[in-house]
């Protein structure tokens, strides 16, 4: 059974838990949750009083931890407590992550199944007992965007010529292939209180794939590639502020994208359809979206 104070950092090659009793890092206190960083565009009113508002934008915040170390029952019980922050700190500092820019950990509270990402930051020991195997410190998580996600991701898949395949995807019946193109529906989902950000990954042979995001019969947006993508060739939107590209087999996939802006194609809470429409004679071309609910807070 989980706890509130079960969280787990990971990131690669490393993957721990902290923050309970039975853990090797408990908690001396709850989690700090800091208010998300905000910046304005707010203007003074050149000839009269008043402040005209312009657009906030929401950054990251800080989780700050308060752990401590266990005494054990031994000659020189300071030994054990400096191991346990050593071991820590190692796993804190992230250099994997810190060295490379637009790398992120995860850390995700296994109790409420929601994860944010950003990077361990700031960490300080206290030795106020340490000779007696007492030892308090402090570790700051910083996110990069204001929201948790649910840990669990969600996946819709639609072929060209037979839509479901498995993830959360509902097939539609009949479906509209034809030798020269196809327009198929599934269904997706954000049960969430925030609006969440699809990663979008078109895999060929096809000329001109696209998805739109059905509200009913409405489009609430379309993004479509330009051009062919080969048998072999996958190319990936990722809509995410902290990672937002589109890139063909890992390289940068630059200009082809139309339709609606990367910024604005979001997942609005509730239920929705997409639609994959494609050019492609071989019938084996699919797009898979990948999504996770998103929530204002823990």
């Amino acid at each position: 059974m989980t706890d509130l104070n079960d969280w787990r950092l990971s990131y690669s090659g490393v993957d721990f838990t902290f923050g309970t009793l039975d853990s090797d890092y408990p908690f001396e206190a709850q989690v700090i949750i800091g208010p998300p960083t905000l910046r304005s565009q707010d203007s003074e009113h050149p000839t009269d009083d008043g402040t005209v508002m312009g657009i906030d934008s929401l950054g990251g915040f800080d989780m700050t931890f308060g752990l401590i170390t266990v005494p054990e029952a031994v000659e020189k019980p300071w030994l054990s407590a400096l191991d346990t922050l050593g071991d820590f700190t190692a796993k804190w500092r992230a250099d994997s992550v810190r060295r490379r820019a637009g790398q992120y950990a995860t850390l995700t509270n296994l109790d409420r199944n929601r994860r944010v990402y950003g990077r361990p930051r700031h960490f300080a020991p206290v030795y106020e007992r340490l000779r007696k195997g007492h030892a308090k410190y402090v570790a700051v998580f910083t996110t990069n965007d204001p929201n948790f996600y649910d840990e669990t991701e969600k996946v819709a898949l639609i072929n060209a010529i037979n839509p479901g395949g498995g993830g959360f995807v509902v097939p539609l019946s009949p479906p509209f292939s034809t030798a020269a193109g196809s327009a198929e529906l599934s269904p997706v989902e954000n049960e969430g209180n925030m609006p969440t950000w699809p990663v979008i990954k078109f895999h060929g042979p096809c000329n001109e794939p696209g998805v739109e995001l059905l509200a009913g019969a409405s489009v609430v947006w379309n993004l479509r590639v330009s051009g062919q993508i080969k048998y072999d060739e996958v190319l990936t939107v990722d809509t995410r502020p902290w990672a937002r590209s589109a890139t063909i087999n890992g390289k940068p996939a630059n200009g082809r994208l139309r339709g609606t802006m990367m910024s604005d194609c979001q997942i609005p809470v509730g239920s929705f359809h997409t639609r994959y429409k494609v050019k492609d004679r071989t019938g084996t071309s699919f797009v898979d979206i990948k999504w996770r609910d998103a929530f204002a807070s823990l």
